[in-house]
């Protein structure tokens, strides 16, 4: 179970990926826990720039929220509203 935090008034889990998308670079993942609706978050950090779990969570949740902020949706919005185009926020980009 990852570090839990609150942002955009949702509660989100972070964890540390095990995957590798490019040579060098790692992943941080928010899973919204209070909104099935939502998708995943990632954010690419360097490869090991937090070395495990454990020491992600042991980071400032200010440090977490800044993180929160770089990050983009995994996957499209599961918002009807949403325009075809959009990655995650109603009206488009």
């Amino acid at each position: 179970m990852g570090k839990k935090i609150e942002a955009n008034g949702e509660k989100w889990e972070v964890r540390l990926s095990r995957e590798e998308p490019h040579h060098g670079v790692g992943l941080v993942i928010f899973r919204c826990t209070s909104n099935s609706s939502h998708g995943w978050r990632v954010v690419e950090i360097r490869e090991g720039e937090f070395g495990s779990q454990e020491r992600l969570e042991g980071l400032p949740d200010a440090d977490l929220h800044e993180l929160f902020d770089r990050s983009q949706p995994f996957d499209y919005t599961h918002d009807p509203e949403a325009h075809p185009d959009s990655i995650g926020e109603a009206g488009g980009r």
